[in-house]
């Protein structure tokens, strides 16, 4: 691929520089409209409208359930389970190019994950605030700030008037945080392929060549409840669990220590002994206090580097 000419390359970086305010506003609307997974619709609308209005073609869909199923790729999320996939399709924009040249995917994830305590945070996780330069709110890097990056960049090409030989998508998928079931296998699914794809999650500035291997999974277990005044005759569910946390916990440090990639470890070397994660992200049980527990489960990721296991 011979490289741009230097006065194009400069004519791109000034007008780049003149969307940023632009760039920054869209951005903000993006994060004031709450789009924790599992309940992306009304931001996916927004991306849909904003699509259309700059004049892309644009088409949206649910995921079917039906369809991932015949994938190999295919788990059942835990936002399906609980939400389905009704009112959160994923949108794709199309720019036309001027011949039959290849396809460059531009895919950003519009799905976050839940903000916390509010009152863990400076200022309010949907308002978007801007202070010193950064923009506060869930999602601002994670990866609204990406999507809000490929459209504009979509901008500044129609505003360059620069032909295109082959076609750009454009996409805003959900569930990426989910496992990315519903929303990036689901576009492939639909025939939305091409010969490049970029995905600005928030990395710095360096372009990865790979990307890690995701399973979620949860364990449950049972107790037996008694009234707390004869705990004796009951086995908690909570007691239980922690054994296996323990035992989650020696399996991850094993992992660590046996797993490695270079490409990782080399771009950024305080990843080394890190590059597979099994985290328990959630614990739950128990009903009531002066009840001896009758369940108890964790939920839990684990992540590893591509060949790995």
């Amino acid at each position: 691929m011979d490289p741009l000419p230097r006065d194009l390359v400069g004519r791109i970086v000034r007008k780049v520089e003149e969307h940023r305010d632009q760039v920054f506003q869209l951005l903000r609307e993006l994060v004031q409209i709450p789009s924790v997974t599992g309940q992306e619709g009304n931001a996916q609308g927004f991306v849909k409208e904003k699509l259309s209005e700059i004049g892309l073609n644009v088409v949206s869909f649910e995921p079917d359930v039906s369809e991932l199923r015949s994938h190999p790729s295919f788990f059942q999320t835990m936002s399906c389970r609980r939400y389905g996939y009704k009112n959160r399709p994923n949108v794709v924009g199309t720019l036309e190019g001027e011949s039959d040249g290849k396809t460059l995917i531009l895919n950003g994830h519009i799905d976050v994950v839940p903000p916390g305590p509010r009152r863990d945070w400076r200022y309010d996780p949907w308002s978007g605030e801007t202070s010193d330069g950064k923009m506060y709110g869930r999602g601002a890097g994670d990866m609204k700030g990406g999507l809000a990056a490929i459209i504009s960049a979509v901008e500044v090409i129609q505003a360059l008037d620069l032909p295109l030989k082959g076609k750009v998508l454009v996409e805003s998928t959900i569930e990426e945080e989910d496992g990315g079931v519903g929303g990036a296998l689901a576009t492939l699914l639909k025939g939305y392929l091409g010969e490049f794809a970029i995905i600005p999650e928030p990395s710095g500035l360096d372009f990865w060549a790979a990307s890690a291997g995701v399973l979620y999974f949860r364990v449950g277990v049972r107790g037996k409840p008694t009234h707390v005044m004869r705990a004796h005759e009951g086995v908690s569910a909570i007691d239980k669990i922690w054994v296996i946390y323990r035992a989650l916990k020696e399996i991850d440090i094993e992992r660590r220590e046996r797993i490695s990639f270079s490409w990782a470890e080399v771009c950024e070397p305080d990843v080394r002994g890190n590059v597979t994660v099994l985290n328990i992200g959630v614990i739950s049980g128990g009903d009531w206090p002066s009840t001896v527990p009758a369940w108890a489960e964790i939920k839990c990721r684990i992540g590893w580097p591509p060949g790995r296991v």
